[in-house]
């Protein structure tokens, strides 16, 4: 590429979808984000980036409960650091969880060392990344960037949490290449299924999940215990059970 270069041609189609489950405390996230034909570098790659304020406000400490226990966390100031917790799943004072689903084997927190945080970057900041690769990587294209599901929970705690995992409360479901499926138990005890089209044209889906029946949330339409739906481009649906 000459100096000045510049295109109006989109390199990364990204993709992000939310769905806040009816449950009061859930909230699902899938994530995709795929390089066109070209070759690029990547300094770093950062999923989900969760930024947990650690500074003043916290008295300079958070506590991280994890799979092995608990994590104690002053604000970091200095070199940039990525601490993996080694830990599918991670809660933060009792209070706020994240559950990872699909796309890393750990959640990071990657510590900045600068205040980007707050109010015109005031204050220190721990991301939780799912997942986190630190390293200058050469990509060739078409190629995926970042392909990630998670849950983030809030008002849980860290054995709800813990139980959640143990429990099968989250499974990734096979479909088709451009889309992405999940099944999610809510804390109300129904099962969610979250599925989204990350690609550019419409998808035909076969969900392998067993119930009764289905009901889409947001049209009220039902379904046969075999869920095979279509959807559109860059779009996703979201159904209830139980």
């Amino acid at each position: 590429m000459w100096e000045g270069w510049t295109s109006d041609e989109d390199w990364v189609r990204h993709g992000l979808v939310f769905a806040a489950l009816p449950d009061g405390h859930t909230v699902v996230r899938l994530e995709q984000a795929a390089l066109i034909d070209r070759r690029a570098y990547t300094e770093m790659v950062m999923g989900v980036k969760l930024e947990v304020p650690n500074d003043l406000f916290n008295l300079h400490q958070r506590v991280y409960t994890v799979s092995s226990g608990e994590v104690v966390l002053n604000s970091h100031q200095g070199a940039l650091e990525a601490l993996p917790l080694a830990s599918p799943w991670v809660n933060v004072d009792g209070r706020l969880s994240a559950v990872g689903i699909y796309g890393a084997e750990t959640w990071t927190l990657v510590r900045r060392g600068v205040r980007i945080g707050g109010y015109a970057g005031s204050i220190l900041t721990d991301a939780l990344c799912y997942p986190a690769r630190m390293d200058l990587q050469a990509v060739h294209g078409p190629a995926v960037l970042l392909d990630t599901g998670c849950l983030v929970l809030s008002a849980v705690d860290a054995e709800r949490t813990q139980q959640l995992w143990d429990q099968g409360g989250v499974q990734q479901l096979a479909v088709a290449d451009s889309c992405r499926a999940v099944r999610v138990t809510g804390l109300d005890g129904r099962t969610y299924v979250l599925a989204a089209n990350f690609g550019v044209v419409e998808q035909v889906v076969d969900l392998a999940v067993d119930a009764l029946e289905w009901c889409e949330l947001g049209t009220n339409e039902i379904f046969a215990s075999k869920l095979r739906v279509s959807i559109d481009a860059g779009k996703a649906r979201l159904f209830v059970s139980g």
